[in-house]
This record gives C-alpha cells, structure tokens and sequence, in this order.
C-alpha cells in the first residue's frame, strides 16, 4: 500500500472512530471553514482533522469563528 493510501485510511479511521459524524446537509460558509480550519490546525497537524472539527464547532455555533474574530 502506498503511502499517501495508508496515510488517507489512518485519517478515515480516526475520524470515523474519535470524531463526531459531521452533519453533511449543512452548508458551511467557506470563509468560516477556512478560518475554524487554521484555528483547530492548532490542535493537530492534520488538515482533514481539523476542517472535521471546525465543522463540528460551526454545526453548534455557526458563529463561532465570527465572534472569536470580533473579541480580537
């Protein structure tokens, strides 16, 4: 198996084992993903994890990643 194969199967088990499902009928505003991403980015160094989380955090609040940037 190839590298990169192995690398998308462990990110697939991960987030299907430890991460809620992400609510798919919700469209995310591109502009709040892109910044929850780069915020969650903090807490690991995987993209695909991290755009999970925010859309996690965006399906609860979808203001979430607005009103952190007014508090700044």
């Amino acid at each position: 198996m190839a590298k990169s194969n192995k690398h998308t199967s462990f990110l697939k088990y991960f987030i299907s084992k430890y991460l809620k499902p992400v609510d798919d009928t919700i469209d995310y505003d591109p502009e709040q993903l892109a910044k929850g991403t780069e915020e969650e980015m903090e807490h690991t160094k995987y993209p695909k994890i991290a755009e999970v989380i925010a859309k996690q955090q965006i399906a609860a609040n979808p203001s979430i990643y607005k009103n952190k940037e007014d508090i700044s």
